[in-house]
């Protein structure tokens, strides 16, 4: 009888659970559809609710109401690095007359902002296979053959691999910066592991020699000062570094603090 009894009561007890479930995914699926509906809303409200004259109070006024939208963000983003966009001069004036404001009404939000409009620095910059040529010493330095073993560089030192923050490199040929990954902007060597320690300090700057050869790096692109950015440059922070005999041509530079074309300092 006990047995039989236990039975009965596993079988309610799982027809109850299997009931339970059902109600909570029922229950589950138009929440989830609420809230994509909701989000897709204030997204096209943020969207199409934009006036069109920049810098206009009515500009102002939807500016600061949606200021934490990342609808918004991702917007002014995309403007502000690409310096051919239409809205890209007036919305810099404005910004310039606008930043103090901004960071005060953003506060303790504003790096969280930041940081999820940014995104990881890295994404889509190389493969991670950090293989150069050489070995790094001064007699044997890497060599920098094309424009992918400069961001093999670039990104290995960031992240803090083996000695390649303090060897020797030589340039072996011109190298054109002009390409589409970030819009065409340049991570600085010897800078930020990613976008959480853009307002703090450079962890991993370049310590090493860098022998330009008499060679041209050209089209160095770094329109960013939407993003409050620093330590910008070719290089990004220079500790005892020497770069020497390299010419860089045709370069434009933006950002908040240590600003430079070779390096940001």
């Amino acid at each position: 009888m006990k047995k039989r009894r236990y039975r009965r009561l596993f079988a309610v007890l799982t027809a109850a659970m299997f009931s339970a479930c059902n109600v909570s995914t029922a229950l589950a699926m138009p929440l989830q559809e609420l809230t994509e509906d909701y989000q897709h809303f204030n997204t096209k409200l943020v969207e199409e609710s934009r006036p069109k004259d920049i810098g206009s109070d009515a500009f102002s006024e939807w500016f600061f109401t949606y200021l934490e939208e990342e609808t918004l963000w991702d917007w002014f983003y995309g403007v502000m690095e690409d310096d051919t966009n239409e809205d890209y001069s007036a919305l810099y004036s404005w910004y310039e007359k606008n930043q103090e404001q901004i960071a005060k009404q953003l506060g303790a939000n504003a790096s969280a902002l930041m940081a999820s409009s940014v995104g990881d620095l890295w994404n889509n910059w190389i493969d991670g296979n950090f293989d150069l040529t050489g070995d790094g010493t001064e007699s044997n330095p890497y060599q920098i053959e094309d424009l992918e073993d400069l961001m093999i560089m670039t990104q290995a030192i960031a992240a803090g691999t083996g000695n390649y923050d303090t060897a020797h490199y030589r340039l072996m040929d011109d190298i054109d910066l002009s390409f589409t990954i970030n819009n065409g902007n340049w991570n600085p060597i010897g800078w930020y592991q990613n976008a959480a320690q853009l307002s703090g300090n450079v962890s991993n700057s370049f310590k090493g020699t860098f022998d330009g050869d008499g060679h041209t790096i050209s089209g160095l692109k770094i329109v960013n000062i939407s993003k409050n950015l620093q330590n910008v440059g070719l290089f990004g922070v220079l500790d005892g570094a020497v770069v020497k005999n390299l010419v860089i041509e045709d370069a434009r530079v933006y950002g908040y603090n240590h600003v430079g074309i070779l390096a940001g300092r």
